[in-house]
């Protein structure tokens, strides 16, 4: 029965949506056309935002991958003094809303931006609106979660193993061409696919930040809210949700396969003795210069907060968070609400999903695992986009509309 029931909640709630949104980009005046999908193809307007999103991912998740490995390797192979302190920063954009980053790059890099003088003396003119403030902002919200995944997969690597080849005669840079990097390359590949497919499907950054980088999923967003075409939207959304569902299943069906194993007698984890200082100056630097921008964004917001107007007049004022208070005192208990309603029904479903499938023999296992874990794949905005279609009015198995009310959100 329980089975049954989560392979209900996974239809209607996961899959139910992406049909919609498939079916709506296929449908023109109540009649089935190819012609969202010429347009796209055809017209340089729509199909530019998807390159731009493709460079945006590739970009970022280059970046992000890379800082995640210097901080990773810093922390597991270096006697880097306050670990503990540096792990915590490096995954506290994780649990902060992403655009609050988008934010705190306009406080300091936009018009009226505080380092803004001082940069412009340096090097020119500059816009942080663009490919280059996403990349910017992409890799710090981003690059923590490549962090994640890279400290687990270098804390598994024996060290032992790189001072037994060093021991060998093998100098620190070949040890780490050699030993280091191929057991860690599957790890890397996983790593960058996941921030690749955060960025692209990411939606609050690129809205504040995009400019005339136009990219999927602003477009589709306002395609819908500004051109009030669902059918072009849900195209341009399907055409975001090919790049992201594909790196999804290499990440998880090809790279996932290709990890490599140590097998020692012996406790992993421990840092190499022997470290010399051109590898401990560049990785202590990353670490001090990522914790110090981590510190910089979020001390911004925070300091701006206080500001009554930025850019403008600097003065030290309570009244942003008494307005707040006032003003915002409802989408505040609402958003309280809905977190607190929604975390333990996840809880609860996750723990149920991860039962079965680590648990339980029965047919469809696989399907329900893929399934629950395609979400991760799926694009914020075609969740959206797809919600909107399917539960805007009630169905044979789900009688029930919830477009415009909190379950929705729930």
């Amino acid at each position: 029965m329980l089975i049954i029931a989560i392979f209900y909640f996974l239809f209607i709630f996961v899959l139910f949506p992406i049909y919609m949104v498939f079916k709506t980009s296929l449908i023109v005046d109540k009649q089935f056309d190819l012609s969202n999908y010429l347009a796209i193809f055809s017209k340089r307007y729509y199909f530019q935002p998807f390159i731009n999103s493709v460079i945006l991912g590739v970009l970022a998740g280059t970046a992000g991958t890379l800082l995640g490995f210097v901080f990773a390797y810093a922390i597991t192979r270096t006697p880097l003094p306050f670990k503990r302190f540096f792990r915590m920063t490096a995954t506290f954009p994780i649990i902060s809303p992403p655009f609050v980053v988008a934010l705190a790059a306009i406080l300091l890099f936009g018009k009226s931006g505080s380092l803004t003088p001082f940069l412009s003396q340096i090097i020119g003119e500059y816009s942080i609106y663009g490919l280059g403030g996403l990349v910017l902002v992409e890799t710090i919200a981003y690059g923590p979660i490549a962090f994640l995944v890279l400290y687990g997969v270098l804390q598994a690597i024996d060290p032992a193993l790189e001072e037994a080849a060093m021991d060998l005669g093998a100098s620190r840079v070949k040890v780490f061409a050699t030993v280091t990097l191929p057991l860690a390359i599957p790890g890397i590949a996983s790593a960058w696919l996941l921030v690749f497919i955060e960025s692209m499907a990411d939606f609050g950054n690129p809205i504040v930040l995009s400019g005339n980088f136009r990219v999927l999923s602003v477009q589709a967003f306002l395609q819908i809210t500004g051109m009030y075409d669902l059918s072009r939207g849900s195209t341009l959304a399907i055409l975001l949700l090919v790049p992201t569902v594909t790196a999804f299943f290499i990440q998880k069906y090809w790279v996932a396969r290709k990890s490599y194993v140590t097998v020692t007698g012996q406790p992993t984890g421990a840092t190499i003795k022997r470290l010399e200082w051109y590898i401990k100056l560049p990785t202590y630097g990353a670490c001090l210069l990522f914790t110090g921008i981590v510190f910089l964004f979020y001390g911004m917001v925070i300091w701006g907060s206080f500001q009554k107007l930025w850019g403008v007049d600097a003065t030290l004022t309570l009244h942003n968070y008494v307005e707040m208070f006032k003003m915002g005192k409802d989408y505040i208990i609402d958003s309280l609400s809905l977190s607190t309603l929604a975390t333990p029904i996840t809880g609860i479903l996750g723990m149920f999903i991860a039962f079965l499938v680590i648990r339980k023999k029965f047919i469809g296992r696989a399907t329900m695992e893929f399934v629950s874990m395609l979400t991760f794949a799926v694009p914020g905005t075609v969740v959206g986009i797809g919600y909107i279609l399917a539960f805007n009015q009630s169905t044979a198995f789900f009688p029930f509309v919830l477009t415009g009310t909190a379950w929705i959100i729930v």
